[in-house]
């Protein structure tokens, strides 16, 4: 049974997936511990194509990549929500207080103008 155009065109697109230059391959070391977990993302195709780019461009996978950026997050630490939400508080009780500072001056410089 002959192959069809459709097939042959999906075959070389698997196989294009695993072509990579071995010269650019990144050790990646790995933590000591059991199998690793899968966990599905969806992307819109304009945003795969740019992630496809990216991973192509440094020699790596795209799954490759995208772990690594996520990893490279989860290192760095998030921010403590709760600083930064009295950082937030704090800034704009410190604006109100000003402002209000600002209305009493002129305020005052008006009384003291009618007088």
């Amino acid at each position: 049974m002959a192959k069809t155009d459709y097939e042959t065109d999906a075959t070389k697109e698997a196989n294009r997936e695993h072509v990579f230059d071995r010269s650019r391959v990144i050790e990646v070391e790995r933590p000591a511990g059991g199998p690793k977990s899968t966990l599905a993302i969806r992307f819109d195709g304009t945003d795969i194509e740019r992630l496809r780019g990216i991973a192509e461009a440094t020699g790596i996978g795209i799954t490759q990549l995208v772990r690594s950026w996520v990893l490279e997050r989860l290192d760095a630490g998030a921010p403590d929500t709760e600083d930064r939400l009295l950082e937030d508080l704090t800034a704009t009780l410190e604006k109100s207080l000003d402002t209000a500072r600002k209305v009493k001056a002129v305020h005052l410089s008006s009384s003291i103008a009618a007088h």
